[in-house]
C-alpha cells in the first residue's frame, strides 16, 4: 500500500514537472512582461471572462481533504482553450482512480459580447458536466454491470464585478457561483445546489482572495433509505478558503488555499461526510499567449499608478533636498532672513568700518602729540 502511494505521488510530480518543462519551451517568456489571462479567478470560482481566442493554459491541481470517514487525494491535470471571443472549452481528469483513470470533467462557457474591454460587470453561463467513478451500489436500478462512469449534465452561472474599471486605486474583484454540483462524485446520491462566493486584491502579478461557499444536499431515493426521498434539502455545509495566487517567471501562476468546514448540517441515519478541512494547490502554465485588451488595459492602469508613485517620489526628493541644503547653508548666505538672528552681514561690516574710524583717531592723535614734543631723533622739529 505505502509503495503504491508512492509511486502515484511519483507520478504527479513528473506530470507537474513536464507540464512546467513543456509551457517554458513552447513560448519563451518576455522579459519583464506578465503574461496574465483574462480568465483567471480565484481557486474555487472561475472569473465571468473567457480565455483569449485560441489562447491554451494547462494546469495541474492536487487537493487533499479530510473528514470524519476519509483522508482523499486528489491530483487532477486538465487545461482550457479560447474558441471565439466569448467561448471557451476546459477539461480536467483525476488521472489516478480506484480502477484505472478517474472522474472526469469539461465545462463550456459563455459570456456575452463586448468583453474584450475592462468591464465593470460581467456574466457567463457554463454547461457542465461530470463522468464519475463513484460506484452506485444504492440506487434504485443498480446492478453488478452497471458501468462506473455516470454522466451528469448540469448549468451553472458566474457573476462577477471589476472594481478596477470604476476606481483605478481599488484593484478588487468580487464573484458570485450558483451551480447544482457541490460534490460531482455524489450526484448519483444527492440532488445538490452550490452557492459561493469570492472577494479577491488583484494586484499586478500577484493576489490574495478568500472564497466562501454552502453546499446544500437533498438525498434521492435509494436502497439506504428503503427508496424514500427527502422532501427538502435537509443537510448542508458551510465553509470559507482563504488563498493566494504567486506568479512565478512573470509566466506561471501557483494557487494556493486552506479551505475549512465552518458549520454543518446531518442527519442521524446515514449522514453527509464533507470534508472537514482541505488543502489545495494548483500550478496554473499558459502553452500559448496572446495578450488580451482586458489585461493590456489592466497592466496600462499599474503602469500609470507606479510612474504616479515615481513623480510623487522624486518630487518629495527635490523638496527634501532643498529644505536640506537651506538649512545647512543658512548662517553663509547674507541676505536670508533666518540667518539675522546669528549673523548680520550689514552690522558686521558698519562695526568693522567703525573700527578701523576708531584706529584711524588714535593714529592720528599720537602723530600730533610728537609734533608737538619735537622728539630727538626727529628732522621737521629740528628744523623748525
Amino acid at each position: 500500500m505505502g509503495k503504491s502511494m508512492m509511486k502515484s505521488r511519483a507520478r504527479i510530480l513528473f506530470g507537474i514537472a513536464a507540464l512546467v518543462a513543456i509551457a517554458y519551451g513552447a513560448s519563451a517568456p518576455q522579459s519583464g512582461s506578465v503574461k496574465r489571462g483574462r480568465n483567471e479567478g480565484t481557486l474555487a470560482i472561475g472569473p465571468s471572462n473567457v480565455i483569449g481566442n485560441g489562447n491554451i493554459t494547462a494546469y495541474a491541481d492536487i487537493t487533499s481533504g479530510y473528514s470524519t470517514q476519509a483522508i482523499r487525494f486528489d491530483p487532477a491535470i486538465g487545461g482550457t482553450i479560447g474558441a471565439g471571443g466569448i467561448i471557451q472549452l476546459s477539461g480536467q481528469v483525476i488521472p489516478l482512480g480506484t480502477k484505472g483513470m478517474g472522474p472526469m470533467e469539461a465545462h463550456l462557457q459563455i459570456t456575452y459580447p463586448g468583453n474584450d474591454l475592462m468591464r465593470f460587470f460581467g456574466l457567463a453561463i457554463n454547461g457542465d458536466l461530470f463522468l464519475s467513478t463513484s460506484v452506485d451500489t444504492i440506487s434504485p436500478s443498480a446492478n453488478a454491470d452497471r458501468p462506473d462512469y455516470m454522466p451528469s449534465l448540469m448549468p451553472s452561472l458566474v457573476m462577477d464585478a471589476d472594481w478596477l474599471s470604476l476606481n483605478k486605486r481599488l484593484p478588487l474583484k468580487t464573484y458570485l457561483y450558483a451551480g447544482m454540483a457541490d460534490n460531482p462524485q455524489l450526484l448519483y446520491r444527492y440532488n445538490q445546489i452550490a452557492l459561493k462566493a469570492g472577494i479577491e486584491w488583484k494586484m499586478y502579478q500577484h493576489s490574495i482572495f478568500v472564497d466562501g461557499g454552502c453546499g446544500l444536499y437533498k438525498e434521492t431515493a435509494n436502497k439506504l433509505t428503503r427508496n424514500v426521498a427527502d422532501t427538502r434539502y435537509e443537510q448542508y455545509c458551510g465553509w470559507i478558503q482563504p488563498g493566494g495566487r504567486y506568479r512565478l517567471l512573470n509566466r506561471f501562476s501557483i494557487l494556493g488555499g486552506v479551505r475549512m468546514a465552518l458549520y454543518k448540517k446531518q442527519k442521524a441515519a446515514f449522514p453527509l461526510e464533507p470534508d472537514l478541512f482541505a488543502v489545495s494547490l494548483r500550478l496554473e502554465a499558459p502553452l500559448y499567449y496572446r495578450e488580451t485588451n482586458t489585461e493590456a488595459i489592466r497592466t496600462l492602469v499599474f503602469v500609470e499608478q507606479e510612474k504616479e508613485k515615481k513623480q510623487a517620489a522624486d518630487s518629495a526628493m527635490a523638496r527634501t533636498e532643498g529644505d536640506y541644503f537651506s538649512t545647512t547653508f543658512k548662517l553663509n548666505i547674507p541676505g536670508d532672513k533666518g540667518a539675522a538672528e546669528t549673523f548680520d552681514y550689514a552690522k558686521e561690516k558698519q562695526d568693522l568700518i567703525k573700527e578701523r574710524e576708531e584706529i584711524q583717531e588714535k593714529m592720528d592723535e599720537i602723530e600730533k602729540i610728537l609734533e608737538e614734543t619735537g622728539e630727538p631723533g626727529d628732522t621737521t622739529t629740528q628744523a623748525r
